[in-house]
């Protein structure tokens, strides 16, 4: 009888969980040091504003989806960037009334008289963002030395490849050609 138990797995959560430890152990995996006497007080501040965006970007768990992915491969990929995401909400706004109408009314200029609903883009991120990228989704220039020339490959939305094509990011066209077009299941077939 000839049994395989697939080690690379475990060993992957092993190595990966025992750098985590050690990384994150600590309050902080990376902290900003005082150059001069007298700075202890911002540093602490800089620190305190790095800890609120690595917890606000999500860093823990992208970085440890990075680190188990470079023990396997040897190497991973994790995007830093700033994310600024709009959404349309509803909004009850109040509804003022005007000098004369206050006048005639003898009321102070500026009252509230109701309020009116109103549909806006309103800004729900504006922060840092950690995303891990899988090494199959980064495609690099064959002689690449400093990380410029590299490509991204992500999953979009429909509405959000309609948003980019009507923003003029996206050619409108080949948004169109997508409408009806079905994802596969096979990874070599995307």
């Amino acid at each position: 009888v000839t049994m395989f138990i697939p080690a690379t797995m475990t060993n992957s959560e092993v190595i990966s969980s025992a750098l985590t430890k050690i990384a994150h152990g600590g309050k902080r995996p990376f902290a900003i040091e005082p150059r001069e006497s007298g700075d202890e007080m911002q540093a602490e501040l800089n620190n305190d504003l790095l800890d609120y965006y690595r917890e606000k970007g999500d860093f823990a768990s992208n970085r440890y989806a990075a680190l188990k992915e470079a023990v396997i491969f040897g190497s991973s990929f994790l995007k830093v960037f700033w994310e600024k995401k709009y959404a349309k909400r509803r909004l009850r706004k109040p509804v003022y009334e005007g000098i004369m109408e206050a006048i005639n009314n003898f009321r102070m200029p500026g009252s509230v008289v109701g309020h009116k609903e109103t549909v806006e883009d309103v800004l729900i991120k504006n922060g840092i963002r950690y995303q891990w990228v899988h090494i199959r989704d980064m495609f690099l220039e064959p002689n690449l030395t400093d990380g410029q020339a590299c490509i991204h490959r992500d999953k979009v939305s429909y509405g959000e490849l309609k948003r980019l094509a009507d923003d003029g990011l996206a050619d409108k066209e080949a948004v169109k050609q997508l409408w009806l077009i079905k994802e596969s299941d096979n990874f070599e077939q995307d």
